[in-house]
């Protein structure tokens, strides 16, 4: 019984009771407890900076390329973009579209992502109705995050020669 008691007595000394208070702590240990969780704060913040980076959404990078018409021309059925030699792009245009190209009022307008850096481009224009399909060469020059914008006139064909497609301002 003696033992059991003993050891008992030993455990009331060790365990402190519920609701006790602590024992306080020196000025020292308090600071230095600070020190070290301002530190741990600090790398966690750098850490947290650094998976803002790597997880941040990329802006925007590649080619606009804007295809205006003038008076007379009919509005082309159907566009393909080349870079570099290679397919990149091959759509028909839409019914809306090509009113609004036909009427003036907007432009046609391709969009597309390229990676950063200097291109050899080129834009292939069709229509049912014309016999050679007007196309035009640019070099297109992507920087990261920016649209490069060509801006392309397509116009009226003299005769019954086939409509042309050039450059708008020095581009």
């Amino acid at each position: 019984m003696r033992r059991v008691a003993a050891v008992a007595a030993v455990l009331i000394l060790l365990v402190p009771a519920p609701g006790a208070p602590a024992a306080p702590e020196s000025l020292e240990a308090i600071e230095k407890d600070l020190a070290a969780i301002l530190s741990e704060m600090d790398a966690i913040r750098t850490e947290l900076d650094r998976i803002g980076e790597l997880s941040a959404v990329p802006k925007a990078t590649g080619v606009r390329i804007e295809i205006h018409g003038a008076a007379g021309v009919p509005a082309p059925a159907a566009v393909r973009f080349l870079v570099g030699g290679k397919p990149e792009d091959e759509r028909e245009f839409g019914k809306a579209e090509r009113e609004a190209f036909a009427g003036g009022s907007s432009p046609l307008v391709v969009q597309l992502p390229l990676l950063p850096g200097s291109y050899r481009a080129r834009i292939e224009l069709s229509h049912p109705y014309w016999k050679a399909g007007p196309a035009a060469d640019f070099p297109v020059a992507v920087a990261t995050g920016t649209i490069a914008l060509v801006r392309l006139r397509l116009s009226a064909p003299t005769g019954k020669g086939s409509p042309a497609l050039t450059p708008v301002g020095g581009k």
